[in-house]
């Protein structure tokens, strides 16, 4: 290493997920997870010497140095990211050394998000991933597939199409975990939203859901608006805590018409948790 260039510290969080303003956040020392907008990013800090402050190669150097650990790190919490209940990233990295490879070339072509200088000899370098595009188009399993419409299925007793335009779940007291394959049941456990109702190319697009933490935010949103239908979470599913169990009745109400099942495929559902 350079002598004018210090020891790197990364982007220091909690492991949790936690609510902050609007927006639903996992930390983790190597970074956060933004469930909201769906990002992942990371912070490196590099610390030259007060001497090389002015020092043009020195700075190249620190930048550079910065930009390889970022990546290490970025790719260490990508990994974190849950599939869904019971699989992470890391959990099919391991089983999978060509998406491994995939993902490190994903990583290694992000542009930098930001760089500053700071007074100090601080080099803070900024790198960040979309969970939606290219990552979601790596990830997501084979059974979420492009299709053309979703059949609207055999129901007892079909409603009256009331025009929602969405799906809001309100989640309050539920301890559930973001993850980019939610999976929502009825009381019955059977599947009321999951990647039978999915098509591929939105769940790459926006994902297959969007996490908020204040449901009147989530009710304004243009993903489920202007007229989104509002249920309430009960309790996670035995299977994992990123799958939800709403109400029979509820569950009835979505499937009681094509229309819903429409907006289904195109994604238009976000999830409202603590």
């Amino acid at each position: 290493m350079d002598p004018g260039i210090g020891s790197l510290c990364f982007f220091c969080a909690s492991y949790a997920v936690a609510g902050i303003g609007k927006g639903v956040y996992g930390g983790f020392h190597s970074g956060k997870i933004d469930w909201l907008h769906g990002v992942a990013e990371t912070t490196v800090t590099t610390v030259l010497s007060a001497k090389h402050l002015r020092s043009d190669r020195a700075r190249a150097k620190a930048a550079n140095d910065a930009l390889e650990s970022a990546r290490q790190s970025l790719l260490d919490l990508v990994g974190r990211i849950r599939i869904d209940s019971r699989t992470s990233i890391k959990d099919l990295l391991s089983r999978a050394e060509t998406l491994r490879h995939s993902l490190q070339e994903l990583v290694r072509d992000l542009p930098v998000q930001s760089i500053r200088y700071r007074g100090n000899g601080r080099v803070e370098l900024n790198l960040a991933v979309a969970l939606s595009g290219a990552l979601s188009e790596l990830m997501l399993p084979q059974d979420i597939r492009t299709i053309d419409s979703v059949h609207q299925p055999r129901i007892p007793t079909p409603t009256t199409d009331q025009g929602f335009t969405g799906l809001v779940v309100d989640c309050p007291g539920v301890s559930a975990r973001p993850a980019m394959v939610p999976k929502i049941f009825d009381e019955d456990d059977q599947l009321v939203y999951g990647p039978p109702y999915i098509s591929r190319e939105y769940a790459v697009k926006k994902g297959v859901a969007g996490y908020f933490r204040d449901v009147g935010a989530a009710q304004r949103d243009e993903r489920v608006g202007p007229k989104p239908l509002t249920v309430k979470g009960i309790k996670t599913a035995a299977n994992g805590p990123s799958d939800l169990i709403i109400s029979n009745s509820d569950a009835a109400r979505i499937r009681g018409t094509a229309s819903n099942l429409k907006w289904l495929q195109r994604c238009k559902v976000l999830i409202v948790i603590e």
